[in-house]
């Protein structure tokens, strides 16, 4: 186990795990956005073991790996990441994403227009 994450409480770890994911996948599917680690993301971070920080920790740092992140905290990252706090804490009824609604928007859309739905004449709107 990571020195960083001793006697930690799963849920944090499962968080954070979460949250390492998710960023990775953004990395790979916003190649022209950046999603910023600031202290607050770090530090949830630092709870997965699996995490590699970009630069060296110090053992005798002053702040250390948050352990229950603030529920604002969390939104405003998972906002950032394109995703739902839900998801990131692994609750199922939650499993419909940001970029899953944004997919289904653009769907619609398409739809709309291939049918011509907001045509009068096929008693779209008027």
């Amino acid at each position: 186990m990571s020195h960083r994450t001793p006697g930690r409480n799963p849920r944090i770890i499962a968080l954070a795990k979460a949250m390492n994911q998710r960023r990775m996948e953004f990395k790979e599917q916003y190649q022209n956005e950046v999603f910023k680690r600031d202290g607050a993301v770090s530090r949830i971070l630092e709870n997965d073991p699996d995490y590699k920080p970009h630069r060296p920790r110090k053992r005798n740092k002053k702040r250390n790996p948050v352990l229950n992140p603030g529920v604002f905290t969390v939104k405003d990252i998972a906002d950032r990441l394109h995703t739902t706090v839900g998801s990131l804490l692994g609750e199922k009824e939650f499993e419909i994403t940001i970029d899953d609604r944004r997919r289904m928007l653009e769907f619609i859309k398409f739809l709309s227009q291939r049918f011509a739905l907001d045509d009068p004449d096929v008693g779209g709107e008027t």
